[in-house]
């Protein structure tokens, strides 16, 4: 199954994750993904654009656009937003050895989503972070 694509924004507030996972859902149910796939979807999206909204210095009018596709056997999420720079892919990981007491806060969502994309590519372009990510359908995320 290909070409099922679903591209939306969401407004720079948290309450807007609810649509998110609304968004998330359709799109799911539209591709026929996996029960277990649109759950590490939400979440992975969840994390991203919490980090965006309370970390990315938006102005108040600012928006994050999301497009989710499946191509084929793939499924390919892009994310792009107005805050200030960051790129996910240079955040230093978290010590997944320590116990959760012992572990620096912030890092585990952005490790997590590392760990469950076979790919991964950002970019500064005109002033937007944009992110893309690609997971192959079927494999499971590893966790370490």
């Amino acid at each position: 199954m290909s070409g099922i694509v679903n591209e939306f924004t969401l407004a720079n507030d948290i309450s807007e994750l609810s649509k998110l996972a609304e968004e998330v859902e359709r799109f799911g149910e539209e591709a026929r993904l996996p029960a277990a796939g649109v759950f590490k979807l939400n979440l992975a999206l969840d994390e991203l654009v919490t980090n965006a909204i309370k970390y990315g210095g938006m102005s108040r009018d600012g928006c994050i656009w999301i497009k989710l596709a499946r191509e084929g056997d793939a499924l390919v999420v892009e994310l792009k937003d107005s805050g200030r720079p960051f790129n996910p892919l240079e955040a230093e990981a978290p010590d997944t050895e320590c116990g959760m007491h012992q572990r620096n806060v912030g890092g585990l969502g952005i490790h997590l989503t590392r760990k469950c994309m076979d790919e991964m590519h950002y970019e500064r372009r005109g002033g937007e972070n944009y992110l893309r990510m690609r997971r192959l359908l079927g494999r499971e995320c590893s966790t370490t």
